[in-house]
C-alpha cells in the first residue's frame, strides 16, 4: 500500500566548521614594485606620434601581468587545490546516499519508457507493411525511409505518424518512378548500337548526373562510331576497287578524248565526269630505283593520272 503524501523538506543547510581562510604574503612588496611602475608612466602622454614608446611600454606590461598570472596559477595549484578535494570528497558521499535509492526509480522509469517506445515501434512497424503493400518500394528506397524523433513524443498523435510516413512513401515512389524512366531511355538509347555499354553511363546516373547530359554522351559516342563506321566503309570500297577493276567498255569515237601535253591541268572528276576512278595503289620497289619512280610517275602525269604520297 502506497504511503500518504508527504511534504519534501531540504536537506539541512551545510556548516562548515572552519575559520574563513586567510592568505598571508608578500602581496605588498609586489604591490608597491607595480604601482611605482603605474606611476612612474602617469605623465607620460601616449598617442600615435610616440607609437614606439606606446610598444615599448605595452611590452614591458605584458611582462609583469604574464609574471602575476604564473604566480596565481602556481599558487592555486600548490596551496588552495587540497582543501577543494577535500570538500568535494565530503559531497561525493552525500551524492552516493541520494543515488543509491534514485538509482532504483529510474530503473523502473526506464523500463516503462522503453515499453512505450516498443509500442510505438510496433504501430510503425504495421504502418510500414501497409505502406510497402501500397506503393511496393525497392529495397534501396525503403531504406531511406526516416524514423522521426517526433514519432516517440508522448504527445505525438499516431495518425500524425501515419500522414507523415505516407508522405515519405509518396515522395520516395515518385523518386523511383523517375529513375525507372531514366534508366529506360540509357539503355533504348544505348540499344541503338551493340557496341556502348549501358552499365557505364547507368552506374553515372546513379552517381547523380542529370539524365539529360548522360543522353548527351550517349549521343556524342553514337556520332563517333558513325563517323568510324563511314571511314571503314569508305576504306573497304577502295580495297574493293582494287581488288574487282572496272572492266573496260568500248567508247563511242565521238566521245574519246585525246591527252595532251596539258592534260595534267584537267581536273577529270569535273572535266569528264563519270570517266575518272580514284584508287589506292601500294608500290614496293628496291631503294636505289628512286630516279626510275621519279619517271614512272612524271609519264603517268604526262597522260592525265594524277597521283599523290599517302603516308
Amino acid at each position: 500500500m502506497a504511503k500518504e503524501k508527504e511534504t519534501i523538506q531540504n536537506v539541512p543547510a551545510l556548516i562548515v566548521d572552519a575559520p574563513v581562510p586567510t592568505v598571508v604574503g608578500n602581496f605588498d612588496d609586489i604591490e608597491r614594485y607595480l604601482t611605482n611602475v603605474r606611476d612612474s608612466y602617469k605623465s607620460v602622454k601616449l598617442s600615435t606620434a610616440n607609437m614606439a614608446d606606446v610598444l615599448r611600454i605595452k611590452a614591458e606590461l605584458r611582462t609583469y601581468r604574464v609574471s602575476v598570472e604564473k604566480i596565481e596559477s602556481d599558487m592555486k595549484a600548490t596551496r588552495f587545490n587540497n582543501p577543494k578535494k577535500v570538500f568535494e570528497g565530503q559531497m561525493s558521499k552525500l551524492y552516493a546516499i541520494i543515488h543509491e535509492v534514485e538509482s532504483r526509480c529510474d530503473e523502473v522509469i526506464e523500463a516503462e519508457n522503453q515499453k512505450r517506445l516498443d509500442g510505438i515501434n510496433q504501430a510503425i512497424d504495421g504502418y510500414m507493411r501497409e505502406l510497402c503493400a501500397e506503393y511496393k518500394l525497392a529495397d534501396d528506397y525503403l531504406a531511406r525511409v526516416e524514423r522521426r524523433k517526433a514519432y516517440y513524443n508522448k504527445t505525438q498523435d499516431e495518425a500524425d505518424t501515419l500522414n507523415d510516413l505516407r508522405t515519405q512513401f509518396a515522395q520516395l515512389a515518385r523518386e523511383q518512378r523517375e529513375e525507372a524512366g531514366n534508366i529506360r531511355l540509357i539503355k533504348n538509347a544505348c540499344a541503338k548500337d551493340s557496341r556502348i555499354p549501358d552499365r557505364i553511363f547507368l552506374s553515372a546516373l546513379k552517381r547523380g548526373e542529370p539524365v539529360a547530359e548522360i543522353l548527351e554522351q550517349i549521343e556524342e559516342e553514337l556520332e563517333r562510331l558513325r563517323g568510324l563506321d563511314e571511314e571503314k566503309k569508305e576504306t573497304a570500297d577502295d580495297v574493293e576497287e582494287l581488288e574487282n577493276p572496272d572492266p573496260v567498255y568500248a567508247v563511242d569515237a565521238e566521245a574519246v578524248v585525246e591527252l595532251t601535253d596539258d592534260a595534267e591541268d584537267i581536273n577529270f572528276k569535273s572535266d569528264l565526269p563519270k570517266r575518272t576512278k580514284t584508287v589506292m595503289v601500294e608500290i614496293t620497289y628496291p631503294a636505289d630505283c628512286g630516279d626510275a619512280m621519279t619517271e614512272l610517275f612524271a609519264l603517268l602525269h604526262k597522260r592525265g593520272i594524277k597521283s599523290k604520297i599517302v603516308k
